[in-house]
């Protein structure tokens, strides 16, 4: 006993010293309205896979990067995915990105081709966004982003979940806005899309919406208190460390590839819109 004792112990200051690194290999969950499934790492890699090299992805900006990949729409072939439903990229630790099924499923040679990249044993580098954790398993790299104006939010990266959704409730993201004046009406829910496409992930309105990395938009104090300036505001949207350095900040801002100035306009119109607290429809 007093052998087995001492053996034990020897292991645990071994462990110390020489600590064991235990990888996980997560699977990637597809659930489809019509078929779901479960593929790990490695039925992932028998599949037809194709090599991309890039400098310019959301994860990984200015850095050359090969990746190895297969085209989203190839993948979700089999699941009968409606294009008119929106597909919902999950994270593991939960973040969230919403993009339009049509988006991901567009293949032909005018449109920017989503890849789901697959990370390789040798693990890509770390993020810049102060998370300690690489863009893997799995990340949604686009060539081409211009030709169909695909939202920076749309790289998704650690991704572990992707889910159709037929319709997003307010678990997920606040609705659109109704009674909208006539004369604005087209601006402000041109408004409200490019705020589910680029701000839900990490922004709440009125506390509806599952986003939890940043501050809600509207509670306690709307977005104009704390930037009352519009112009201000429209340079710290496209790029916030120019206006104020926040201590780990996850925000990089959006790129005028996928982010237009007249949508950046219409942004703020439906914030303007959400923020005067008079419409039932929220």
């Amino acid at each position: 006993m007093i052998k087995f004792s001492s053996l034990m112990i020897l292991i645990f200051m071994a462990l110390q010293v020489f600590p064991v690194k235990v990888c996980f290999s997560f699977p990637l969950e597809i659930k489809g309205q019509k078929q779901s499934a479960v593929l790990n790492k490695a039925a992932l890699q028998t599949l037809k896979l194709e090599t991309l090299e890039m400098d310019y992805s959301r994860a990984y900006p200015n850095k050359k990067m090969k990746y190895q990949t297969i085209r989203l729409c190839d993948l979700l072939d089999k699941y009968q995915i409606n294009p008119d439903n929106i597909l919902e990229f999950v994270a593991n630790d939960q973040f969230s990105v919403l993009i339009p099924a049509r988006l991901i499923l567009n293949c032909q040679k005018n449109a920017s081709i989503a890849y789901l990249a697959i990370e390789p044993g040798k693990k890509w580098p770390l993020l810049f966004n102060h998370t300690n954790t690489t863009a893997g398993p799995y990340a949604v790299i686009w060539t081409d982003p211009e030709l169909s104006y695909i939202s920076d939010e749309y790289w998704a990266w650690s991704v572990v979940q992707i889910i159709e959704h037929q319709r997003i409730n307010e678990s997920i993201v606040i609705s659109a806005p109704a009674r909208i004046p006539q004369k604005i009406k087209t601006r402000v829910l041109n408004g409200y899309n490019i705020y589910v496409s680029h701000c839900s992930s990490c922004h709440t309105l009125k506390h509806i919406g599952k986003a939890t990395i940043g501050p809600d938009l509207i509670y306690p104090k709307t977005i104009f208190e704390y930037y009352p300036d519009i112009n201000q505001l429209k340079q710290f949207i496209r790029n916030p460390d120019s206006v104020r350095k926040l201590p780990n900040s996850r925000m990089s801002g959006s790129s005028y590839v996928g982010l237009k100035d007249d949508d950046l306009d219409d942004l703020i119109d439906y914030f303007k819109f959400i923020a005067k607290g008079d419409n039932p429809g929220v």
